[in-house]
């Protein structure tokens, strides 16, 4: 049940975005968000 649910979100996320290749994977992006956004 979990693994449909991460593959169906899966497939949402590459419906929805318009250019995958300049995508943040879509597992990664709050992390990235996180380490974008410190102020060092």
């Amino acid at each position: 049940m979990f693994a449909k649910n991460v593959l169906d979100e899966i497939e949402r996320w590459h419906h929805s975005v318009t250019s995958p290749q300049h995508q943040v994977d879509w597992r990664w992006v709050e992390r990235y968000r996180e380490l974008e956004a410190f102020d060092g």
